[in-house]
Formats: C-alpha cells, sequence, structure tokens
C-alpha cells in the first residue's frame, strides 16, 4: 500500500514537471533542453569577419608596443620621437588623430589631452625636418625608399585594424577603386562604391562611408583617371600603358532586388539570375 501511493507521487511529480516544460519551451534555447542553463545573448556580426578576398588586398598591421609603458607624466622628446617614427613606420598612412591616440594609450593615457596632442606636433615637425616621414594633408607617410602604398583589409580580433572611413587615406581608396576596376574592367559606379566599402570591412554603407568613397571617384573622373559611361566606370589607360588582361578571378555582386550575394566572373558583361529571387540583371 505504502509503495503505490509512493509511485503514484511520482507519476504525479513527473506529469507536473512535463506539463511546467511544456509551458516553457518557447522562452528555453536549445541547451535548456539538454539541462544546460544560461543566458541568450544576440551574438554581434564582427564587421572584420570578412570572407571577401582581394589578391590586391593585404592585411592592416596594427602596431604594439614591444614592452608596456607605465603611465608617465613626463616623458623625453627623443622617446616620444621614436615611438612615433615606429607608429608611422607601422601603420602610415596613418591619420595623425589615429597615431597621437596610439601613442597616448602606449603611454598609459584614456584619452588624447591637449598635453599629449602639442607633445605629438612637436615630435612630427621634428620628424618632418629630419626627413624621417612625410605629411600629406593629416596624414602622416613613411618617407622609405622601398614603402609601396598597399590597399589594407581589417583583420578579425584586431579592433584597432577597422578604421573609421576618415582615417582611411584618400590615396589608398583610390588604389582600391583603381584595383577593383582594373581587374572587372567595367563596373556600376554603385557597385564599385559597396565593394571598396567591403575591402575597408563595411557591411553596410552608410552616408558618410558612401559620401567619401563617392567623392574621391568624382575626383578621379575630374582628372581624368576614371571614364563614367552611363551607369558604369572604367578606367583610363595611358597610351604607354597596356590594358589588363582578362584574368581567372572572381568578384561579389549583390542582387538589387534581395541583396543575394553571388560570385561571378570579373572582366565581363554579363546577364545574371539570381539564384534566390530569380531577378535577372546585367552587371
Amino acid at each position: 500500500m505504502r509503495r503505490e501511493k509512493e509511485v503514484e507521487r511520482l507519476h504525479k511529480a513527473i506529469d507536473k514537471a512535463i506539463s511546467s516544460r511544456q509551458n516553457n519551451s518557447k522562452d528555453r534555447t536549445h541547451d535548456e533542453e539538454k539541462g544546460k542553463f544560461g543566458i541568450v545573448t544576440k551574438k554581434e556580426i564582427d564587421p572584420t569577419n570578412n570572407d571577401i578576398q582581394y589578391p590586391w588586398a593585404t592585411s592592416y598591421k596594427v602596431w604594439h608596443p614591444k614592452t608596456v609603458q607605465p603611465l608617465q607624466s613626463k616623458v623625453e622628446g627623443a622617446e616620444l620621437n621614436r615611438i612615433l617614427e615606429e607608429i608611422v613606420d607601422v601603420e602610415g598612412p596613418i591619420h595623425i588623430e589615429e597615431a597621437t591616440r596610439r601613442l597616448a594609450n602606449t603611454l598609459g593615457f584614456q584619452k588624447v589631452g591637449s598635453r599629449v596632442a602639442k607633445a605629438v606636433n612637436a615630435s612630427i615637425r621634428i620628424l618632418l625636418k629630419e626627413g624621417k616621414l612625410k605629411k600629406v594633408n593629416k596624414f602622416l607617410w613613411p618617407n622609405r625608399d622601398d614603402f609601396s602604398l598597399a590597399v589594407r583589409q581589417p583583420v578579425p580580433n584586431e579592433k584597432d585594424s577597422l578604421r573609421t572611413i576618415k582615417f582611411i587615406a584618400p590615396e589608398e581608396i583610390e588604389l582600391a577603386v583603381r584595383n577593383l576596376i582594373r581587374s572587372a574592367l567595367s563596373i556600376p559606379e554603385d557597385d564599385v562604391v559597396k565593394q571598396v566599402a567591403r575591402v575597408f570591412g563595411y557591411y553596410h554603407t552608410g552616408t558618410n562611408i558612401y559620401n567619401r568613397i563617392k567623392e574621391i571617384m568624382k575626383q578621379m573622373t575630374s582628372r581624368g583617371d576614371l571614364m563614367l559611361k552611363g551607369d558604369r566606370l572604367s578606367l583610363i589607360f595611358p597610351p604607354h600603358e597596356p590594358l589588363p588582361k582578362s584574368e581567372n578571378t572572381k568578384i561579389i555582386i549583390d542582387c538589387p532586388k534581395c541583396f543575394q550575394k553571388m560570385r561571378i566572373p570579373s572582366g565581363r558583361h554579363l546577364r545574371v539570375t539570381c539564384p534566390k529571387c530569380t531577378h535577372v540583371f546585367e552587371v
């Protein structure tokens, strides 16, 4: 008799547990169903986790100090000059504001105050006078014979490699535009903007990014570097420069209707059918 009551209580407890589980199933994750309870958080998209690779782009290299500097209220001018020269040598062309922030953080300062900015400006004047770097507008460049400008993509898990659009030198953006159009021979203007934005790690082309890239492309067109025919851009090659050979490379485009990504051969005028929404368009 006692055993039957215990069995009956056990069955009731099981039924209650099952009922409670069914009522709460909508609020539980897959891990909770397995007995692993935890807080569900939305995973943010890493803007640098970009699977689009360009053969003419390289990874952005961030300067890191060899040793961690303690917080210092006063640093010798020669030491500041050395650190700034190293930063520009690794990350140039680099915006003055970005170089100043990198140097301030190295010395242990969280914010760039007026004293730090003044000291950096003094170091810049000295290094310019000594010919150890160059200054073009608001960007600092290495002054080495073996320096070659490259288009630099951000690196996953290296937040300082993802630059805001104003911290990217216009010459680097121009180079990205040239290389992109060169590989495709001819490409719609808006596609150039989107592709260049992705090269520098931007999934979404906001107003500032769009306007900056578009303005640089406009300047290139005004100088005669680019030719705009209809809505398509192409490079204008000097008479002595041979036309590029079509390569077996592919580019990533978006469907203008559903934004599905597609990989197509570069350097061809194609009629494309979107595999997702079946929209037909020309590129």
